[in-house]
């Protein structure tokens, strides 16, 4: 796993083994209860959240997942895995994780709606 090298204030500066370093923070009142619930019961999905938006119209698929992937780089809260250090559970904001994006074309379908649904 990663070194924790120095303590600033709450902050932890991580090297994660490359050129990049990211911070370990403590987690706000409002994480450490939902970590706390999820220890109590981890097969719970009360905090699953699953969404999709329908986009009308054609779209370039290398250019809509090269956005994507600006959003995912430049949003920290979309980076942030929970970890324990010492029994305590912390914040660690890595950098953007390997993904791809599969593209699932329903177009062709009786009803393409339903089939992206189901």
């Amino acid at each position: 796993m990663s070194d924790l090298n120095r303590q600033s204030g709450n902050k932890l500066q991580v090297d994660l083994g490359g050129a990049q370093r990211e911070e370990v923070l403590p987690l706000s009142a409002a994480q450490r209860g939902i970590w706390f619930a999820q220890q109590i019961n981890p097969s719970s999905s009360e905090y699953n959240i699953g969404e999709y938006i329908e986009i009308r119209g054609s779209i370039d698929p290398l250019l809509f997942e090269r956005a994507l992937r600006q959003v995912v780089a430049e949003a920290q809260t979309l980076r942030v895995q929970i970890t324990v250090s010492a029994g305590e559970p912390k914040q660690l904001t890595g950098p953007p994780p390997a993904w791809s994006m599969p593209t699932i074309d329903v177009s062709a379908e009786p009803d393409p709606r339903t089939a992206a649904e189901a």
